[in-house]
């Protein structure tokens, strides 16, 4: 406002103190403006006059649980030969977006209506930053067209088949840059319901996209690439969260020492076998933590974003025997090893497609899981700890191992298995020290 009054002021100086010809460059001015300001109205009746009479083109996720259009608030992106009408969306109450395993970040979400060469269509348009919602909102800091010097995030677009269309990662440290991609699967972002009590409940992956740079402390995948196309694109195992934790390297080393662990794990090592889809995105990553689990891609939970998640709790991990630790390492291993199998066979991590191949599962994917390590994995397993217990001085036969392990699965299931009981007891009252 104070910008406009000292303008105003300006040119009625030089209108008293000058002569006719600037009485019309005033007048001028003040009719341009007011024509700019009509035509951008115009712009955006003309483009809810559109979306209104083709809502098949028109069918976002995002829509199907908004209140409405802010029609009012839409802005103009005035391009070289592209309008963009860019219209803010207001959710209803019980409904956020929430980027899976990093709540730090913040998702602003709006309309956007290209008029191109006398056609229209229409993208969801994302930011994802740290920036607080106040300012993500503000479309005078950001919107298609312009985005204010302080801003670093990433911006993306979405079309109706929920594909995304472009990303573009901006940074005070890097250039901006634009990257081209299919649907993506490296992280996700979730539209959420929020209880009363602040409980949040991840409903469905809104969209899945491969991130091209770590954002707010994730996990990164090192670039985009086609999968296969250079060094970037292998598949990697990333165990330096271990090294934090003296007892769960020392087993983790010496479980690697033998053949069953990198059996487990070796789809997650370059180079991949030639029959096998490169699905370059494909890592896994060692973690310490509350819990133990192993975390697929895409899901909430999981924020390394490029990766299976490996997760072993820290507290247990130290109370326990060290046969106990690292059965718990290949128990999740194979877990690992039988997840990467269901990538390969859908040939994709992207979360929609995986989720659509889990349907036909006859029980959750844990269970199912842990019911074939029972039928087939059993002995490897056991030959791994008997190889790593040998190595303490610690002697059982095979059978005592399979017994244990069978009694470690049932019992996580509420399936009670006597025959182990015994077994598995010595295993968790052996020695605790690794050396």
């Amino acid at each position: 406002m104070k910008k406009f009054i000292w303008f105003f002021t300006m040119l009625t100086f030089i209108l008293v103190n000058n002569s006719c010809e600037k009485d019309e460059l005033l007048n001028s001015s003040v009719m341009q403006l007011k024509a700019a300001k009509k035509n951008d109205k115009e712009l955006i009746k003309a483009a809810q006059r559109w979306f209104d009479n083709n809502t098949e083109q028109n069918q976002f996720k995002v829509l199907e649980s908004s209140d409405f259009l802010k029609w009012e608030n839409a802005v103009v992106n005035d391009l070289d030969s592209i309008v963009v009408v860019e219209v803010p969306i207001k959710l209803k109450e019980e409904y956020s977006f929430k980027v899976a395993g990093n709540e730090k970040l913040n998702v602003e979400y709006r309309l956007l209506i290209f008029l191109e060469n006398d056609s229209y269509y229409s993208l969801m348009e994302y930011f994802i930053s740290e920036k607080d919602l106040a300012y993500l909102h503000d479309t005078e800091k950001l919107r298609y067209s312009k985005k204010e010097n302080d801003f670093e995030g990433i911006i993306v677009l979405v079309d109706t088949c929920d594909e995304v269309v472009s990303t573009e990662w901006i940074s005070k440290k890097l250039k901006s840059s634009e990257v081209k991609l299919k649907s993506g699967g490296s992280y996700c972002v979730w539209l959420v319901w929020i209880y009363e009590s602040g409980r949040i409940e991840y409903i469905m992956p809104v969209y899945c996209v491969q991130d091209s740079q770590p954002l707010g402390g994730g996990g990164g995948g090192g670039g985009v690439t086609v999968p296969g196309e250079d060094a970037s694109s292998l598949p990697e195992v990333i165990a330096k969260d271990l090294e934090n934790n003296p007892k769960a390297k020392c087993i983790y080393d010496k479980l690697k020492d033998g053949s069953i662990l990198n059996d487990f794990i070796k789809r997650y090592f370059p180079p991949v076998k030639p029959f096998l889809p490169a699905l370059g995105e494909l890592n896994l990553t060692w973690t310490l933590g509350s819990s133990t689990q192993t975390l697929p891609i895409g899901v909430p939970e999981n924020g390394v974003y490029n990766s299976v998640v490996i997760q072993l709790n820290e507290s247990n991990l130290n109370a326990m025997s060290s046969t106990n630790v690292a059965l718990s390492m290949l128990h999740e291993a194979l877990h690992a090893k039988l997840i990467a199998e269901v990538y390969d066979e859908v040939g994709s991590t992207d979360f929609k497609e995986l989720l659509a191949y889990y349907k036909n599962f006859p029980l959750p994917l844990d269970e199912m899981q842990e019911t074939q390590m029972i039928q087939f994995y059993s002995e490897q397993m056991a030959q791994g700890l008997k190889d790593f217990d040998e190595n303490h001085g610690i002697i059982h036969s095979i059978d005592f191992y399979i017994e244990a392990i069978k009694y470690s699965i049932m019992d996580e299931w509420g399936k009670f298995y006597k025959s182990g009981m015994d077994e598995y007891r010595t295993l968790f009252e052996s020695s605790k020290s690794c050396e």
